[in-house]
Formats: C-alpha cells, sequence, structure tokens
C-alpha cells in the first residue's frame, strides 16, 4: 500500500458553523498506489453516511457520520496501517465510476463491472465482472466494456451506457 503521488482528502462542510475538515482517504493499494485512490462519484443518504467510487482502487467506500461526530481527530488522520477509522471499503471491480442508490441497494460500476452493495448490512449483494459477456461475440474487435453512466429505477431495473459497443444495456438484477 502506498499513498500515491497525490494526498486525496475529503472536505467536509459545516455550513453551520462555516469549517472545512479535511477527510484522508485510504492508502492506495496496487495501480493506485502510483497516483492515488481516485474518489470519482459521491451519494449522500440521510443514514449518517457518504459513499463514494474509488476509481483507481475499484473500492466502494463508506464514510459514517456519525462516527466523525463522536471522534472528528480519529477520521482527520489516517492510522499507521493507512486506514481512516471513520471509513470502511469494499473492493468492488476495477475503475468504478457511477454510484447510485435505491432502497437498501447502492449500485455501482465502472469498466467491465457493475453489481449492488446491500447498504444496511454493508455486504456485497451481487458482483458482474466481465460485462464484456453481454455484448455480441463478433464485435470483439470493439475493446472492452466502458460505462460511463448508471440509472436505476425504483424496480431494480438498471440501465448502463458501454461506449464501445454505443449501446445501451438493461439489466434485471436478482431479487437477493
Amino acid at each position: 500500500m502506498g499513498r500515491g503521488l497525490l494526498q486525496i482528502e475529503h472536505r467536509r462542510d459545516d455550513r453551520a458553523s462555516g469549517r472545512i475538515d479535511a477527510l484522508p482517504s485510504p492508502l492506495s493499494s496496487g495501480f493506485a498506489g502510483l497516483i492515488g485512490t481516485g474518489p470519482w462519484q459521491f451519494v449522500v443518504h440521510e443514514d449518517y453516511y457518504l459513499y463514494f467510487t474509488e476509481f483507481f482502487d475499484g473500492d466502494v467506500v463508506r464514510l459514517d457520520e456519525q462516527a466523525f461526530a463522536a471522534n472528528p481527530a480519529a477520521c482527520k488522520a489516517l492510522d499507521p496501517d493507512g486506514r481512516n477509522l471513520c471509513m470502511s471499503e469494499i473492493h468492488a471491480g476495477r475503475q468504478l465510476k457511477e454510484l447510485k442508490l435505491q432502497g437498501d441497494r447502492l449500485y455501482f460500476a465502472g469498466y467491465q463491472t457493475f453489481g449492488w452493495i446491500n447498504r444496511s448490512s454493508w455486504t456485497p449483494g451481487v458482483l458482474y465482472n466481465g460485462l464484456e459477456t453481454l455484448r455480441d461475440p463478433e464485435r470483439r474487435k470493439w475493446g472492452e466494456l466502458i460505462t460511463g453512466d448508471l440509472a436505476v429505477d425504483p424496480g431494480g431495473m438498471v440501465v448502463l451506457n458501454d461506449y464501445s459497443a454505443r449501446a445501451v444495456y438493461r439489466l434485471y438484477p436478482t431479487q437477493q
């Protein structure tokens, strides 16, 4: 694990007091160790959690706002192992970009990866790797699935775009 060339911090704006808190992301691993984790998409929920994807690490991260309120100093620094004690991570693929919340599911998408996490239990639900299998085998010359957008309706239908194929996919995840 390495700190990377860039120190990534999330700034928490407390409008009541006028202060901004900088919260460091957990340290990068693998390739991301060279450039940082690359926080990409953020979702805030009234359950006192902030969720975000780390593009280069391929993680979905949860920041516990109640833990921050109880001990802000613990959230403003990394422990000796490079973790932020107010954040927990689930590795979910690679180059994660999109993040959407629908009910108890936190859906994510990135290059060749799509899935969801059970928000209340903070456990992976379904992870689909190798989404290139959704495409026509004759079109493998287009390269990997590269998705840059994600939408989820209340019934769980998911729509992904595919830049390479110039296509849109509708997926119906299982109701696990």
